[in-house]
């Protein structure tokens, strides 16, 4: 897993997958996620979206299938195509 510090991200798009985040920052930005590992420590999310693709998409489409999930806790989720033109690559 590869380790980022210090970030300051604002409208962009991170990937989450197998990066783990230290003292950093997200501000309006769209967090995918595919299912694989990650996390953080003392880093903060203001106003983001997550975004699921790949097999994490497949399970949060298993989940909502058997109502497993409130919908309000789907306010800020998305599994649907997403244009990552501006996405920030690790």
């Amino acid at each position: 897993m590869k380790t980022i510090e210090n970030r300051k991200e604002n409208a962009t798009a991170v990937i989450l997958d197998d990066c783990y985040f230290v003292n950093c920052e997200f501000d309006a930005c769209v967090l995918i996620y595919n299912g694989g590992d990650y996390g953080w420590n003392n880093t903060t999310f203001r106003n983001c979206m997550i975004h699921f693709q790949g097999p994490a998409a497949r399970a949060l489409t298993l989940l909502r299938y058997f109502n497993a999930l409130p919908e309000k806790a789907l306010g800020q989720v998305s599994s649907k195509s997403l244009d990552t033109t501006k996405e920030w690559v690790q």
